[in-house]
């Protein structure tokens, strides 16, 4: 969302630059709309068993396939993350913390990919039975303080 918010700016700020330079703000403009078109995310091939984590613009994807390892069981966790944000002269800044539930695939000894995050359990959970579906995993469930398996 945040990207979303510096594109935003950054397209405005490049319209303002095409009065004083006219290439340098199409350039700004231009970048700014695929910034704002663009995420970066994982997408998983349970067919051929591959994943990969990539930049997608649109329908189009632009990453190497890779083996997925042998998944041991898919973790659902919540967790918070702290952003802080700094000035241009580096004296100011400004935190911010978010929650947010994370699921990842767990493989090999403990390591982990990351899969979705997301701020809503029932997201988090639904996107987790489906992945869990088509692996034939089980789910960790380390959202409260008490962890449990799911069938």
């Amino acid at each position: 969302m945040k990207m979303k918010i510096v594109s935003i700016a950054m397209f405005l700020w490049g319209i303002m630059w095409i009065q004083y330079r006219l290439f340098g703000g199409l350039v700004i403009s231009f970048g700014s709309i695929i910034l704002f078109a663009t995420v970066v995310g994982i997408q998983i091939d349970f067919e051929n068993k591959k994943y990969r984590l990539g930049i997608f613009l649109g329908q189009n994807a632009f990453g190497k396939w890779k083996e997925l390892p042998e998944i041991k069981y898919i973790s659902v966790f919540k967790t918070t993350y702290t952003r802080t944000v700094r000035g241009i002269s580096g004296i100011g800044s400004v935190s911010s913390k978010e929650k947010t539930i994370v699921i990842n695939l767990i493989h090999g000894k403990n390591r982990r990919l990351k899969v979705y995050m997301t701020d809503e359990v029932s997201d988090a959970f639904e996107k987790a039975n489906y992945i869990a579906e088509k692996l034939e995993l089980k789910i960790y469930d380390a959202t409260e303080k008490e962890g449990k398996w799911l069938a």
